[in-house]
């Protein structure tokens, strides 16, 4: 799956923080795209090794991202 950060506007951008090693807990985030303004996705989640938690913008204003080991666990944030 391709992994797009920016929304379909191309403001904000969205990745994944690793709190410490990869693969491991962290936050999903969400940035203007010069990097300023960090908003946490408010859950601390776990993240793989390849593509953290997988997020991806479903339109504007809201993402989705799915957490490592929970097959088929997706959750939603509006942004």
């Amino acid at each position: 799956m391709e992994i797009y950060p920016e929304n379909p506007n191309g403001e904000p951008i969205t990745y994944f923080e690793f709190e410490n090693g990869v693969p491991g807990w962290g936050y999903v985030v969400v940035v203007a795209r010069d990097g300023s303004n960090p908003r946490y996705v408010k859950e601390r989640v776990l993240g793989g090794d390849h593509d953290g938690t997988r997020q991806q913008w479903i339109d504007n204003d809201q993402l989705i991202y799915g957490v490592e080991n929970e097959a088929f666990n997706h959750r939603k944030h509006k942004g």
